[in-house]
């Protein structure tokens, strides 16, 4: 009796260890589920996407079929070698045709003219306001997103979303840059009603998971996300894609999201002027770019014989690191548009084209049109453009004033726009014509000195004027011809000493 007494209860203690393993094991399925919903989802979008992975699964499961499944002629180990064999051929031949088939379905929204591209409005380079926005915040406390700031060409200010302090937190602040008439920018910040989710945040504040409860097909890169105020409130815009295809899939745009503090709504169609910034996503945007490279077909794409490339592949030059995708506001009209300087696939880093494509509208499963204006003549390199411009305007002391050069901007057909920046401040602009003649201006475009195609100086014949007055008596001159006079001297002035009318020793 007393053995088996002893027997029942070893039997019970098993049986609550099994039941306590299986709660436990449920409840961190449970955990997983809720905590790493939007990563899950991810996995299996991936895998359906891909016509690789959907035939690895395959295989895998005919290669276990094979294993556990003996007909009785040991044909077993043949089975499954075979089917190795195949995986080794069929498998990477899927991924190279997947990549081809993926940019040939996106290339078929790329446009090629020889027509002009549309005139933009200059603006601040993004790196400048980027830079910048830790030292206008005032008493702002937060984690800075530097890399999402976000210019807004509804405003003409750059936005940048503040992460709170804290292990569990998302975005609770905005802080926007709008430059004044004077030139000087004016900061304010607006507040979200409730913390929202982050690219890399946790839990409840993670993107990708929230972005899966809206909608489990829904997709979002995290360079694609900015945030703006609307009065008092902050907003964050997700512009989202989605898979479309079969076998091989390729993505779309699904819209944007809006989070409004605890709230998040899709907006599937969104037109032009309805929101800020830019509603398209500019990752989808580079994907096309890049998508022409698959034009002419699979084997001129294998052999890098079509297509174009940015005008920063090499990563050097004022556009390193932001080369692509520029944000722009059209000058005839309030829409904007992403514009990128191409140059051919290759070696060569001569600029032949600029693509632009609509940034302010997107529609459920429509691609925008990308469309490349080829150029007659070619423009110089923006690297080998920077170095010219250094050279035409050595009055600047560049070394001792600490100037750089940033963001040529494809402004027009006929001129393009280069930033001389100090630190976190824009001091002069040089406009570049496709001849290769460069003008120094002030950013509200008052000339200061120009040159032509070979780096000569432009006699300016108003000038001579201006200095056979300056020798006669001044109580001759009017009141304008001595103001002239006077702006005439100060422009020479800042030629000679440097921007600024600082010294080479300063």
């Amino acid at each position: 009796m007393m053995r088996r007494r002893y027997r029942g209860e070893r039997f019970d203690w098993v049986g609550w260890g099994v039941a306590a393993v299986v709660v436990l094991v449920l409840l961190v399925l449970l955990f997983c589920w809720w905590a790493f919903h939007g990563s899950v989802f991810g996995v299996l979008r991936t895998v359906w996407a891909s016509s690789m992975w959907k035939a690895l699964i395959v295989l895998v499961v005919l290669a276990i079929v094979g294993a556990v499944v003996d007909d009785g002629r040991r044909r077993r180990r043949l089975g499954v070698g075979t089917l190795f064999l195949v995986g080794l051929v069929v498998l990477p031949s899927l991924g190279v045709w997947g990549g081809y088939f993926r940019a040939a379905q996106l290339s078929e929204s790329i446009t090629v003219t020889e027509g002009a591209q549309p005139a933009y409005a200059w603006r601040t380079p993004w790196a400048v306001a980027a830079s910048a926005v830790t030292s206008r915040a005032g008493s702002v406390v937060g984690t800075f997103e530097e890399d999402a700031t976000t210019f807004l060409p509804a405003t003409g200010g750059y936005v940048t979303p503040v992460r709170a302090k804290g292990w569990v937190k998302g975005f609770d602040q905005v802080v926007v840059q709008t430059p004044g008439e004077n030139g000087e920018n004016t900061v304010k910040v607006c507040n979200f009603d409730a913390q929202v989710p982050v690219a890399r945040g946790w839990f409840q504040y993670n993107l990708r998971r929230a972005l899966s409860f809206v909608g489990g097909d829904l997709m979002a890169d995290p360079d694609d996300v900015w945030v703006y105020c609307e009065g008092s409130k902050a907003r964050l815009v997700v512009p989202v894609t989605r898979y479309t295809g079969f076998p091989e899939q390729h993505e779309v745009p699904a819209g944007v999201v809006v989070f409004e503090g605890d709230s998040a709504v899709l907006d599937q169609d969104v037109t032009a002027g309805e929101l800020p910034g830019p509603v398209y996503p500019m990752s989808l945007a580079a994907k096309q770019r890049e998508a022409s490279h698959a034009e002419n077909g699979f084997m001129d794409r294998l052999f890098r014989r079509s297509g174009y490339e940015t005008v920063g592949k090499a990563g050097e030059g004022p556009d390193a690191g932001n080369e692509s995708e520029l944000l722009l506001r059209r000058t005839d009209s309030s829409r904007w548009d992403f514009v990128t300087g191409l140059t051919p696939r290759g070696t060569s880093t001569s600029v032949t084209a600029v693509s632009t494509m609509a940034a302010d509208e997107v529609h459920d499963g429509k691609l925008n049109t990308l469309t490349v204006h080829s150029m007659k003549d070619a423009r110089q390199g923006n690297a080998a453009l920077a170095n010219a411009i250094i050279a035409a305007f050595p009055q600047l002391n560049w070394n001792a004033n600490q100037l750089t050069l940033k963001e040529v901007a494809p402004t027009s057909s006929g001129t393009w726009t280069a930033s001389i920046t100090k630190t976190t401040t824009v001091t002069r602009l040089v406009e570049i014509a496709k001849d290769g003649a460069m003008c120094l201006t002030y950013t509200n475009g008052d000339q200061i000195d120009c040159v032509d195609a070979g780096g000569n100086s432009e006699d300016d014949p108003s000038a001579e004027e201006g200095q056979a007055s300056a020798g006669e008596d001044l109580k001759g001159l009017s009141n304008e011809e001595l103001a002239e006079l006077q702006r005439r001297v100060a422009d020479e002035f800042a030629r000679r000493l440097g921007a600024d009318g600082e010294t080479a020793g300063e």
